[in-house]
Formats: C-alpha cells, structure tokens, sequence
C-alpha cells in the first residue's frame, strides 16, 4: 500500500533528523543521576544510566525489557531530570488502558495519541488531526507507551505534529 510506504519514508527521515535539531545544551551529568537514585532511595544498574545519558544526548531513546526489568523506574527517572529543566512532557499510549497504565506508573497524565493529536471524523468517517505540521504539540519531549501497538500511519501523523526540536522516547516490550 502506498500511503504504509509513504509514512515509513517518513518516519525513518524524521528520526533521523531528530539528533540534528534538538537542544544540545540540555545535559544530564552522573550528579545529578546520583541525585535522582538518593531521592527514589535506588541504584541504577549501567544499562539504565545508559538510558538516561542517552535521552538527553540522543533526542531519540528506544526503551525496551520485559516486566520487571526497570523500563518504568528509568523511565520516572527521565521525568524528573526532564522536569527539573521545565521541559514540556507528554505522555501517549495508543489505547485507552495502556494511557491509563502509563498514567498510574508515572504519576502524570497520559493520553490516547488520538486524543492527543485531536482527531476529527469527517462525515465520511474519514480521520484527521487538529494537531498537525501546521499546528505542533507544544512539547519539548514526548513519550510513547507500548510502542508496538502504533501503526506506521499513526506514528507518521504524531511526528508530523512535533517540533523538530522535540525528544522522542519510545517504550515498549
């Protein structure tokens, strides 16, 4: 299909622009990491450091494991030192239940991605999106729940709705 073929050249040219555009003044430090592991009273094994100097350095950051490997604990980790820089943050899943998970995990507001792009049906049932290239979410980081359950087509539309400058993390399984 086409319009799967026209999306996945999208998306793999938008990832690779993302190193490119974002803030490269916004660093993490072992410091302030130790900082995080006295506050949550833990101690980050190497891969989950890894992570955290990576979401800041990188602009793009793939967080995957299965249960119990401590995706939400680094991913709450990278929350508070996104937030003690007064970065906008948004949470998206792609289904009701997982935002909800995400929501009770991390403390903070996820939403359906839909409902985050503000999708409009047409009378035709036809889907669009308020948030668009020509009206961005205005987010410094955005993070995606359960990332295998987003089709290429979705995944097009969310990051033709980012700011170039946006940090992207995508968690999943």
């Amino acid at each position: 299909m086409p319009e799967y073929f026209s999306a996945e050249q999208y998306i793999s040219a938008r990832l690779l622009s993302v190193k490119g555009n974002i803030d490269k003044t916004i660093t993490v430090d072992e410091l302030e990491i130790e900082h995080v592991e006295n506050q949550l009273n833990i101690k980050f094994e190497d891969l989950q450091k890894q992570a955290i100097f990576e979401a800041f350095e990188n602009g793009i950051l793939v967080l995957t494991g299965g249960p119990g490997t401590g995706k939400t604990t680094t991913l709450n980790a990278i929350i508070k030192l996104f937030e003690s820089r007064d970065l906008d943050i948004e949470l998206a899943a792609p289904t009701g239940r997982a935002a909800k998970r995400m929501t009770e995990l991390c403390g903070r507001e996820a939403k359906t991605i839909h409902r985050l792009l503000e999708v409009e049906w047409s009378e035709n049932d036809e889907r669009s999106f308020a948030r668009n290239e020509r009206n961005p979410l205005d987010c410094d980081v955005i993070i995606l729940d359960e990332a295998s359950m987003i089709d290429a087509l979705l995944f097009s539309d969310l990051l033709k709705a980012l700011k170039s400058s946006t940090r992207i993390i995508i968690v999943g399984d």
